[in-house]
């Protein structure tokens, strides 16, 4: 009898729940165009073709799947391109391509008519998937490094672990929608090229919700 009773107060508070979020869709997939900036480990240098401050794209599309009015949770397949360029022992730049998995939970914090605002956090799994690494030469000319032989910095080992956080507002159209989220991510795992940059890295997202219809 506690059984039935039990299901049946479920039930019940699912009904509401639905009739709550005035016939929202619970499940979404989000298309989002990144920009990230990795921050080098040492210094600058004045050789022409050296990265200052690069900025780099990436794509990620992710389902997000509703709990309730204010929580959700996501995951799927994130692609980012990047580039550093730093001066310890020798002048180096990079160029690479990691490919990551993130599972992320959001917190809704504010919900209006037509915005809102949130949090979200949680971790990544990547692998570095492409790389070009150059130095320059006695003109200054950037020639591509033979990484087999560099034992100080180049390993084989290719994955990643990243901590995810990103504050966003965002702004319904129509059934859809679409936000703009920075995000601060903490490498709490690096793979070789990490020798190069921080474990700090940042940059911003523009995500456009597609809302799934109900079945």
């Amino acid at each position: 009898m506690k059984t039935i009773i039990s299901i049946l107060c479920l039930l019940c508070l699912i009904t509401y729940s639905e009739k709550s979020i005035a016939q929202e869709s619970k499940s979404s997939l989000l298309f989002s165009g990144i920009l990230s900036h990795y921050i080098r480990s040492g210094e600058k240098s004045s050789v022409e073709g050296f990265y200052n401050y690069p900025v780099d794209p990436g794509l990620e599309i992710v389902y997000q799947y509703k709990l309730n009015n204010s929580f959700f949770i996501s995951s799927g397949i994130n692609f980012q391109h990047g580039r550093i360029a730093n001066y310890k022992h020798s002048e180096d730049r990079l160029r690479f391509n990691e490919l990551s998995i993130p599972l992320v939970a959001k917190a809704m914090l504010y919900s209006g008519i037509k915005s809102q605002f949130y949090i979200s956090s949680g971790i990544s799994l990547g692998w570095l998937t492409g790389f070009d690494w150059e130095s320059p030469d006695s003109a200054d000319n950037w020639k591509r490094v033979d990484y087999r032989y560099d034992e100080d910095d180049y390993s084989g080992d290719n994955f990643f672990i990243d901590i995810l956080f990103s504050p966003g507002v965002a702004f319904k159209s129509g059934k859809n929608g679409f936000s703009v989220a920075p995000y601060f991510n903490f490498r709490l795992n690096d793979y070789w090229i990490g020798s190069f940059r921080e474990k700090f890295y940042y940059g911003i997202k523009m995500n456009y919700q597609l809302n799934l219809q109900k079945k």
